[in-house]
């Protein structure tokens, strides 16, 4: 990628172009500069979620099955990874409610790096299919 600055040209090399600031964009940068999800506690007011959380406290959200955690999540979005972060970092705060958030943020290190192309690294059983979420 060339970027022009003034009347001097310089050639940056990016592992990972973000296009859009949403919710979901920034969360990526988040992420991708080394701050992971994790899951501190199950106690939802959604007692449902809450069940659904259980297992997954004390374990990074990354490695969750994000799928079956938002299974049943309204909200103002059809995107359920959005719906399940918005519920777990602001509880029922569409209504009122000032509750904990239910993950805490902690950094890991960076997810790219110079040498590879990849920010979370795919197991061996995964589908190399990409999924994108708008």
């Amino acid at each position: 990628m060339k970027m022009k600055c003034g009347n001097c040209s310089e050639v940056t090399h990016k592992d990972v172009v973000i296009i859009g600031n949403g919710p979901s964009g920034i969360a990526m940068s988040y992420m991708l500069s080394g701050n992971t999800p994790y899951v501190v506690s199950d106690q939802h007011p959604d007692e449902f979620l809450s069940a659904r959380l259980s297992p997954s406290v004390g374990q990074s959200l990354v490695s969750e099955d994000l799928g079956l955690l938002a299974s049943g999540l309204e909200g103002r979005t059809t995107n359920p990874v959005s719906l399940l972060l918005d519920s777990l970092m602001q509880p029922y705060a569409d209504i009122g409610l000032d509750l904990e958030p239910l993950v805490e943020w902690r950094n890991d290190g960076p997810k790219v790096s110079s040498t590879s192309n990849r920010f979370f690294p795919r197991s061996s059983t995964s589908n190399t299919q990409d999924t994108h979420y708008s």
